[in-house]
């Protein structure tokens, strides 16, 4: 018995070694399973990051150059228009602002560089650009073009109208002149109304631009001209249609001389030829007018129609004695009163200017600056086949 119980606590231990025996196994199973959450973990985690390859972008190409003929070409054209919408006085509209509606050329530029100045023997550059174009008051073009050593050209066109109604203007501010109703003398359009249009062309050539002796030679023409209107005092104050124009035509030419760095000596003339043609006659009787013009048949005169001028009024009258009435009775004018059958005028005014200028220009020193010009100009004027007219009757002169 006793051997049997040895043998049997021997194979099943005592409490405090099967309480060693559990411990260790808890111990070996905890490792065991911290190990395999490990590998575990280990096995979800994934693998170190690599860096991404960089996405190509397709980015757009630049437009390659145009090249044409041997020139680098730039070129552009802003084409639009003006929708206007105007409200009151369109005589004030035009003088102030004059823009319509309707299509327009807003810009146009042109560029042309020589890829290689040897093969290209006229220019080697070349720009023009112009605004305006279709409709606008002001409008010009710009054109400059340059060979390298042998020749610099610019030029220009400028225009523009020059429009003007303002009614206040030389307004002769007559009333009816009647304590009850007093009011003007309606005159809804300026008496000196004018719409002319001044044009200016200039051209400049340098030769040689870059050696010690350079050249020059070029034009200026300029003009001043349409239609306007004014008025004269003869018999009565009579409004007359001008025809205006005037004219100015410069001519240059010169020498420069560069003596050191930054130094020039300058010869220059100019020529200036001034034109003045401007004409007018009677409006109202062989012309229309703006107001009337107070223009009336004459009294037993044969069906010859008179201005007795723009300050005629119901109330006036003219004469002496018993020719003594009103300027017009029953639609027919006082043979008596000052009045205008026709007047004209021509004047062609020619005038010279010749001029002669020597400069001198130096900055030699940077600290020091000369400048200095000589100049010499005279004149000469002189009017042909200057024929003024009048027919009609001045009271005051009794003419």
């Amino acid at each position: 018995m006793t051997k049997q119980t040895i043998s049997l606590n021997s194979l099943g231990g005592s409490p405090a070694g099967l309480s060693i025996s559990r411990l260790c196994t808890l111990t070996l199973a905890a490792i065991l399973a911290t190990g395999g959450a490990a590998a575990g973990i280990a096995q979800d985690q994934p693998a170190a990051a690599k860096p991404a390859k960089p996405v190509s972008e397709n980015k757009p190409e630049a437009p390659a150059n145009k090249i044409s003929h041997g020139y680098l070409v730039h070129q552009s054209i802003e084409a639009g228009g003006r929708i206007t919408n105007m409200s009151g006085s369109g005589a004030m509209w035009n003088t102030l602002v004059n823009q319509g509606t309707g299509g327009r050329i807003l810009g146009q530029s042109l560029e042309m560089h020589s890829v290689n100045p040897s093969k290209t023997p006229f220019f080697d550059s070349l720009s023009a650009s112009s605004t305006g174009y279709g409709g606008d008051p002001y409008d010009a073009t710009y054109v400059r073009i340059s060979k390298g050593r042998a020749y610099d050209f610019s030029g220009s066109f400028r225009r523009d109208r020059q429009y003007f109604d303002y009614n206040l203007l030389a307004n002769s501010l007559l009333t009816t002149s009647t304590a009850a109703t007093p009011a003007l003398v309606p005159e809804p359009d300026s008496l000196h109304l004018f719409n002319t249009v001044r044009r200016n062309t200039d051209a400049l050539l340098t030769l040689l631009p870059l050696s010690i002796v350079s050249f020059r030679a070029g034009f200026n023409l300029g003009t001043h001209e349409g239609p306007t209107y004014s008025s004269v005092h003869y018999a009565g104050d009579v409004e007359v249609l001008d025809w205006f124009r005037n004219s100015n035509d410069t001519y240059t030419g010169g020498v420069d001389v560069r003596l050191a760095p930054r130094t020039t000596i300058s010869y220059d003339q100019f020529f200036v030829v001034h034109k003045g043609d401007t004409t007018f006659q009677l409006a109202g009787v062989s012309v229309p007018s703006v107001i009337g013009n107070g223009v009336y048949p004459v009294l037993n005169g044969n069906g010859i129609n008179v201005s007795l001028g723009i300050d005629t009024l119901a109330t006036a009258t003219c004469g002496a004695g018993a020719n003594k009435t009103a300027e017009v009775v029953n639609g027919v004018a006082n043979p008596y009163c000052s009045g205008t059958l026709a007047t004209s005028s021509t004047a062609p005014i020619r005038t010279n200017f010749p001029t002669e200028q020597f400069r001198f220009s130096s900055h030699y020193w940077d600290k020091v600056a000369f400048n200095g010009r000589l100049l010499y100009s005279g004149a000469t004027g002189y009017v042909n086949k200057f024929n003024q007219t009048f027919t009609g009757f001045n009271t005051r002169t009794s003419i």
